[in-house]
């Protein structure tokens, strides 16, 4: 058996425990330790969550539940991701089970695998696999956040933004506050969302005869990326394709500076919920903010 859960949110603030430590006692880890499975246990009691068998789901022909994988917990358009899936399998009366791949692409595909024969009434992937998810569209019901599938023929389901739109939205805004001089800091080109950010952006300073450098990142690994880019040289402006990145960008400029206070902006792609404290470094972020609930 297992828990009906309708947000992480409400299970891991009653418990005190994190979005990840729910997720993995509901899918019944065995990383957790005896004392915390019980808090969330005990607050999931609380909470009025009912308990429901994969066997009765089963003979419906499809069960009801809905899982939601992404690269990891602590990203924040993944963890309003599944705010906005818990809130709606809420109100739809289904069962929510949110996995972290652990951004490995074999995870990803043993995941994948093990959900086939477990019938899931849908499946949501934001997938750690460049060109797209390890399986085929019919083998699931398989929807993919964010990312697209572009090197694969097969029509898998998209939901998520124009990344392109977004990245040119940016390159415009930097313009008209007078920058000049331009870096493009994103991650794995082989992504869509990567892409096409990095698209969009090139389109719009393409159209006015200015140039930029690019640099690129790996995914947890924002901050040694952000330091050599700062090292460079004195930019107007840097876009920055996720939260994280502009966090490490900010970072590296703060240590950077030589006291001369060359102002670079940063613009950046971010949740509804970003925040930074107030302060002299903070007065050059400017974020383009995407509502990563989506339901």
């Amino acid at each position: 058996e297992s828990i009906f859960m309708a947000t992480f949110k409400d299970i891991a603030k009653l418990a005190g425990v994190s979005y990840g430590t729910v997720s993995n006692v509901l899918n019944g880890k065995s990383n957790v330790s005896a004392a915390k499975i019980h808090k969330v246990e005990e607050a999931a009691k609380q909470l009025g969550y009912v308990t429901n068998t994969q066997a009765k789901d089963l003979r419906k022909g499809r069960s009801n539940r809905i899982y939601v994988i992404t690269p990891d917990f602590s990203e924040e358009r993944y963890h309003e991701l599944m705010e906005g899936v818990a809130e709606s399998a809420r109100v739809a009366g289904k069962e929510l089970f949110c996995i972290s791949s652990d951004n490995d692409p074999m995870e990803e595909k043993a995941i994948l695998d093990k959900l086939v024969p477990m019938k899931p009434l849908a499946v949501i992937l934001a997938s750690c696999t460049p060109g797209g998810p390890p399986c085929r569209p019919d083998s699931i019901p398989l929807y993919l956040a964010f990312r697209t599938a572009q090197e694969r023929k097969e029509p898998f389901s998209y939901f998520g933004f124009d990344f392109s739109a977004a990245g040119k939205a940016l390159a415009e805004e930097a313009w008209n506050q007078n920058c000049r001089s331009f870096a493009l800091f994103r991650g794995d080109t082989r992504f869509s969302d990567e892409k096409a950010f990095g698209d969009g952006i090139a389109s719009a300073l393409t159209a006015r005869s200015a140039s930029w450098e690019s640099f690129s990142f790996s995914t947890g690994r924002e901050i040694r990326g952000a330091f050599p880019l700062c090292a460079t040289r004195h930019f107007d402006a840097i876009f920055a394709s996720s939260v994280q990145a502009a966090r490490a960008l900010r970072e590296a400029l703060y240590y950077q500076d030589k006291g001369e206070g060359n102002h670079t902006r940063i613009f950046f792609l971010s949740g509804k919920s970003t925040s930074f404290p107030e302060g002299a470094r903070d007065q050059d972020m400017r974020p383009f903010r995407l509502n990563y609930r989506l339901c």
